[in-house]
């Protein structure tokens, strides 16, 4: 056991036994056993009415840690349980005979997933060699407190997403808006609700010319102002260690395509009402610990992975009050944009454009974009493309940025 979980004198609470005995029998009055199960003891913390609390501070490595519940009974205890996706525990450890034989066994608790508390009931027996019988003892529940003080940036999901590279980030809750009137920045506060919104058409813009990283027009200047200096209302505050950037093509990638389980983590959405004309398809990406906390929670996941399985607006914001990041169909590009190696019908067939910070040298000084879209088509294997897009101004050329936050600190 290590030394960082014994953090309090070992504590020794008699149980009383309650007698649950299979088939209605009894303990005959000519055989007096002396039915005593004394415990259970935990070598760093005290059980207070049958219940083991595991607080925060357990969890600060967010990794498992395990310890040895201890029985001592003058019968042969043993576990008669369910496995848990809270904790597992394993065959005791046996000192002793007799009524001073002792039993330890091994639990391993996992960590949390989200700020949720979550508790488990453990179930042990009792089995008396003298007449056989086997009564169930107290039932000891463990409580595995939630990481409650989790931290989530100002302005993000509350999902991690791993780009690669090492280390998690957070998304921003909306795509980036430009508030023409106010001359401020800020996040949507729907990513799946949102209006396009066109520079010297719209108060609010949701659709940019160019990524950030560009040179070119007057909005791109201001836009790069607001990676240096300028804030973003109502999120987190950027500085030399924690920030907010644009993904650059590769992190992309790595995000949709090779993480631990992209495949499973993926799912498009065809919603054919108000809120997504023309039946287009958008693309929903899961946090990384999706598959596990859903089988903590119980929640579905059958669909997940597959094409066009979400088809309502409930969908959609079920998955968003569970930390996904849900990419809209917004944005839009003609082939006279594209550089020649996309074929003509797939430019015709983009239905959302999101800029990613990468840029590519071309000939006689050009340079190029690489955004990243979502096409309208009919198979997930041609679905999304990295593609190479002009500098060059065009009228035509409209994407939407959406920003991760890094925390180093």
């Amino acid at each position: 056991m290590k030394k960082l979980f014994r953090i309090a004198a070992l504590a020794a609470i008699v149980l009383p036994l309650m007698v649950a005995c299979k088939g209605g029998q009894n303990t005959p009055d000519d055989e007096k056993i002396d039915q005593q199960l004394n415990g259970p003891y935990v070598d760093f913390t005290e059980i207070t009415d049958g219940k083991l609390v595991l607080g925060n501070q357990l969890f600060q490595n967010n990794e498992p840690f395990s310890f040895d519940i201890t029985y001592s009974s003058n019968g042969v205890v043993y576990y008669n349980g369910e496995e848990s996706h809270i904790l597992t525990i394993g065959d005791p450890k046996v000192t002793g005979e007799g009524a001073k034989k002792g039993y330890a066994f091994p639990v391993t608790v996992n960590p949390p997933l989200d700020s949720e508390d979550a508790e488990f009931t453990l179930v042990f027996a009792v089995k008396y060699d003298a007449n056989t019988i086997e009564s169930e003892a107290d039932k000891l529940t463990i409580i595995r407190k939630g990481l409650q003080n989790v931290y989530t940036p100002k302005g993000a999901l509350t999902g991690k997403f791993s780009l690669g590279g090492g280390g998690q980030v957070y998304f921003a809750k909306g795509n980036l808006e430009y508030d023409s009137l106010l001359n401020q920045y800020s996040f949507a506060e729907s990513q799946y609700k949102e209006e396009e919104g066109r520079l010297g058409l719209d108060r609010y813009v949701s659709l940019f010319p160019q990524t950030p990283y560009s040179k070119g027009g007057e909005l791109i200047y201001v836009l790069e102002g607001l990676f240096s200096s300028w804030p973003i209302f109502d999120a987190e505050p950027s500085d030399d260690d924690n920030y907010w950037f644009i993904p650059t093509a590769e992190q992309w990638n790595y995000l949709i395509y090779k993480r631990a389980n992209a495949d499973k983590l993926r799912v498009w959405y065809q919603i054919n009402d108000e809120l997504n004309p023309g039946s287009q398809h958008g693309l929903v990406l899961l946090p990384d610990n999706y598959l596990d906390l859903a089988a903590e929670k119980g929640w579905d996941v059958a669909n997940i992975g597959q094409y066009s399985t979400i088809t309502t607006e409930e969908e959609l914001k079920l998955l968003d009050s569970r930390g996904a990041l849900i990419l809209m169909p917004l944005g839009s590009l003609v082939s006279s944009d594209i550089y020649s190696d996309i074929p003509l019908e797939e430019a015709r067939a983009m239905c959302g454009v999101y800029w990613s910070s990468s840029q590519q040298s071309e000939d006689e000084g050009k340079m190029s974009t690489i955004a990243l879209v979502l096409n309208d088509v009919k198979s997930e294997d041609n679905g999304l493309n990295l593609i190479r897009v002009h500098q060059d101004e065009h009228s035509a050329r409209m994407g939407c940025i959406r920003l991760a936050y890094i925390k180093f600190k």
